[in-house]
């Protein structure tokens, strides 16, 4: 039995996952600065882009599995929030909700600053929620700081 060389390299999901993958190994080590794109961030916003969902994904099982370092996930969410596609934005946002809850709170961190660019009202409850279990006081005050953000723009 022969194996074609499109099989032999997996399935079109298996290659982005490997890609993704390597990208957060690669970003292990690195130090993110607010304000600067990283070679993840940049890479990241490009896949959603390009692969939608799917993309998006795996992103979400390798954060919420916590495969990758807080650093590195915080630093892909908090670029999913400016990410501009429509056709993905409801599940940014309910990426970005589901991390509120992840036990690292520099991956909570991230989720913020995702929700933040985001700016999405039907996010409150998670919000509302997140800060009633936050146990870091600046991080619950900039959840709650959102919150009324998002409150303020609602008609």
């Amino acid at each position: 039995m022969s194996i074609e060389p499109a099989e032999a390299e997996g399935t079109p999901r298996e290659r982005l996952a490997a890609e993704i993958g390597s990208l957060f190994a690669a970003a292990r080590n690195e130090r993110f600065e607010d304000g600067f794109d990283s070679i993840l961030s940049l890479e990241v916003q490009r896949l959603a882009i390009a692969n939608g969902e799917a993309a998006l994904e795996i992103v979400s099982e390798l954060i919420l599995g916590e495969r990758v370092a807080p650093e590195a996930a915080a630093e892909a969410l908090a670029c999913l929030g400016q990410v501009q596609s429509k056709a993905t934005r409801e599940a940014r946002r309910r990426l970005l909700e589901r991390c509120l809850a992840c036990s690292s709170h520099v991956v909570r961190d991230g989720a913020v600053v995702g929700l933040s660019s985001l700016r999405d009202v039907r996010s409150l409850s998670a919000l509302d929620a997140a800060a009633a279990r936050e146990p870091y006081r600046l991080l619950r005050n900039n959840v709650l700081q959102l919150a009324e953000q998002l409150r303020s723009q609602q008609p």
